[in-house]
């Protein structure tokens, strides 16, 4: 009886702990992402860096001080992950060894408000797209699926389906800062080579020539870093918009919807399904689960 008195409170302590992190941790994890992908575009690397930053946040989490900015605190340890994966990368070492990084944070947050009512805009402007557009938009950012299954789906070459996504994100930025300016768009920077390398970034596929000369340019030319935080900025929100559930049809939203516009009577059996990118909340939830089982366990 002494020993089941002892280990009692404890274990609730622990359970408190693991409700009020789950918590917490899901109101800001959006803004997290968002966060990472200003530095990391490529969003399979930014989850990466997040499920890191949540496993560090979560072994921490007892000895924060809820009085504070969970948000700045997560931020912090974020932006330290962040460091880490770049610093152990050679081909991202421009990066690195200069003062890009803080000169990116230091900008995304003095544009905070602006960002914040542009994107305000975004819902309205995704429901402008066309349905074609919106399930190329959904399927890659929603069902986390590349281009060539994307070509498929749609039955069109692998390049017109990446050049219509680097289309669709230039098309939802012009109208959410048209819908702030209440004029039509001016293109002020010469955005063709710079969007092909920020375009290329964010699916991965840039070149490590590239990369360096990006990186070079954003420290030297002040209007380039303001266009690429811009880019990064709306390509974090369509991203951070599959952290919510979706639903799915046939368990397979983008292939259904496909099918959809070739045979739009034909029946469906529609359900609820999570977006893959919420793993990563399943992974964290067995991962605590994992941990509490250890500590009330008998010795």
């Amino acid at each position: 009886m002494a020993d089941t008195d002892i280990n009692c409170e404890p274990a609730l302590k622990r359970v408190t702990t693991q409700r009020d992190f789950l918590r917490v941790f899901v109101a800001h994890e959006r803004e997290i992402l968002r966060c990472i992908i200003t530095l990391i575009p490529r969003i399979a690397d930014a989850q990466e860096i997040l499920q890191q930053t949540a496993v560090l946040l979560w072994e921490d989490f007892e000895t924060f001080d809820q009085s504070q900015s969970f948000e700045q605190w997560a931020w912090q340890v974020a932006r330290d992950v962040t460091r880490k994966w770049i610093n152990s990368r050679s081909r991202w070492q421009t990066l690195a060894q200069s003062n890009l990084i803080t000169e990116l944070i230091s900008r995304r947050q003095q544009l905070k408000a602006e960002i914040h009512e542009r994107l305000s805009h975004l819902p309205d402007c995704i429901r402008q797209l066309s349905q074609r557009h919106r399930l190329l938009l959904d399927g890659f950012y929603l069902e986390q699926l590349n281009v060539d299954s994307l070509a498929r789906l749609s039955e069109l070459p692998t390049e017109a389906v990446y050049t219509t996504l680097q289309q669709i994100r230039r098309q939802l930025q012009d109208c959410t800062k048209s819908s702030v300016d209440q004029q039509p768009p001016q293109q002020s920077y010469p955005l063709e080579g710079l969007a092909k390398s920020v375009s290329d970034l964010c699916h991965g596929v840039i070149n490590d020539r590239d990369l360096n000369a990006l990186h070079l340019l954003l420290q030297r030319d002040p209007e380039a870093l303001d266009e690429y935080l811009w880019q990064t900025v709306l390509h974090g929100e369509l991203a951070a918009r599959g952290l919510t559930v979706k639903t799915a049809t046939d368990g397979d939203h983008a292939a259904s919807g496909w099918r959809s516009l070739s045979a739009p009577t034909a029946p469906t059996d529609r359900r609820r399904s999570l977006a893959p990118v919420l793993g990563i909340i399943l992974g964290l939830t067995a991962l605590l689960a994992i941990g509490f089982w250890l500590t009330t366990a008998d010795p």
